[in-house]
């Protein structure tokens, strides 16, 4: 199965940015294309061209192979984009980040945590202690933070993704 837009643009912009984006775009349906080829169509550096294709690289989003040019001497890549491993690597990416929330919600009541009025810094009880219950930025008072709103709108973002994993099983 192949991502939508909007799951490629998820996944490809959390492993690396827009203009990594755009090279994916260019490579979809496309087999061993010329880093040379892509950054002159897409009017950017071969070095960047070369930097963000490592980046998917590191994640196995896309493959490469190498020749000779017989010319100059100099090794060229010829890059394809990996559908197939594209589509698992999102929803590994929803696992973990479902398996974060839950994390994150056994932290928060395993702590009470203590906020000043602007948001500057959140500190554990222990912290705040420390701190004499002033921010360390701002100097505001510090005082205890509402957990069930946090909580409640983490809730939901699992609730979210257990619906989106249940459609895959990976």
């Amino acid at each position: 199965m192949q991502l939508t837009q909007i799951e490629l643009k998820d996944l490809v912009t959390q492993i690396a940015d827009e203009t990594a984006l755009k090279i994916v775009k260019y490579l979809l349906g496309k087999e061993d294309i010329s880093e040379f080829v892509i950054a002159e169509t897409l009017k950017i550096t071969v070095n960047e061209v070369r930097n963000k294709l490592y980046k998917l690289q590191a994640h196995n989003l896309v493959s490469s192979t190498r020749r000779k040019d017989k010319e100059k001497g100099w090794y060229i890549y010829y890059w394809t984009f990996k559908d197939k491993d594209a589509y698992e690597l999102y929803f590994v990416f929803k696992k973990k980040k479902r398996d974060d929330l839950v994390k994150e919600i056994a932290d928060e009541d395993a702590h009470n945590y203590l906020i000043c009025d602007k948001s500057c810094n959140r500190m554990t009880f222990e912290e705040a202690l420390e701190q004499n219950f002033k921010c360390y930025s701002c100097g505001g008072v510090l005082k205890e933070e509402v957990k069930k709103k946090n909580v409640s709108i983490m809730k939901k973002e699992i609730l979210v993704l257990d619906k989106e994993l249940a459609k895959v099983k990976v």
